[in-house]
């Protein structure tokens, strides 16, 4: 196997699975009554897994 290809190919499932959890992330925050920006500086600024969306849940609150 080349070692460029399976460089390409792990670089692909990283980039998917983070735009997958942006995408939720994004949603719920939209869901959660923050604005673009607000969800934007967020997730710039606070780009740490479970305690974005644990903040969700209290601003939610």
């Amino acid at each position: 196997m080349n070692t460029s290809s399976a460089v390409w190919r792990k670089s692909l499932s990283v980039a998917g699975a983070t735009a997958l959890y942006g995408v939720s992330f994004g949603a719920l925050a939209i869901a959660s009554g923050l604005d673009l920006m607000q969800t934007m500086v967020l997730s710039l600024l606070m780009f740490s897994g479970g305690s974005q969306f644990a903040l969700l849940g209290v601003i939610a609150a």
